[in-house]
């Protein structure tokens, strides 16, 4: 099981619902909504380890939502995912000024995103790893 926050980010309601349901039904904790302005109190109060984020959000973009959760501290150094409908030098060219891990192009197949995070949360450590007991 899965029990690394996942934050997904994605103004389309039909798409974010499919990959919140797929990643659930992996087991992953999955949270999001239609901009990271929405939903801004519950990174506030339960940090991400992993970003998936469109860049295309209605009345903001993604690049605006992620640096705005860098500007306050919340994310430094979560891996980000980006996905975007835009096209494909577009999406890289904003990926790379995110640091993003990786990027996809709309359509995807969802397997693809699914491998990519469990690719990416394995490298990452938790936002509250567990203590490690010491030795005497």
């Amino acid at each position: 099981m899965n029990s690394l926050p996942l934050l997904i980010v994605e103004d389309d309601c039909d798409l974010r619902e499919v990959l919140t349901a797929q990643f659930i039904a992996r087991g992953y904790d999955v949270y999001g909504g239609p901009s990271g302005f929405d939903i801004i109190k519950d990174v506030l109060a339960r940090k991400p380890d992993l970003i998936v984020t469109d860049l295309g959000l209605s009345g903001s973009s993604g690049h605006d939502v992620i640096k705005l959760f860098q500007g306050r501290g919340l994310v430094a150094k979560v891996p980000i995912i980006v996905i975007s409908a835009q096209d494909k030098a577009k999406v890289e060219a904003a990926a790379k000024r995110l640091d993003a891990v990786a990027c996809l192009s709309k359509p995807f197949d969802p397997s693809q995103l699914l491998d990519l995070v469990h690719r990416h949360l394995a490298d990452a450590p938790a936002a509250c790893p567990t203590p490690t007991p010491s030795r005497p």
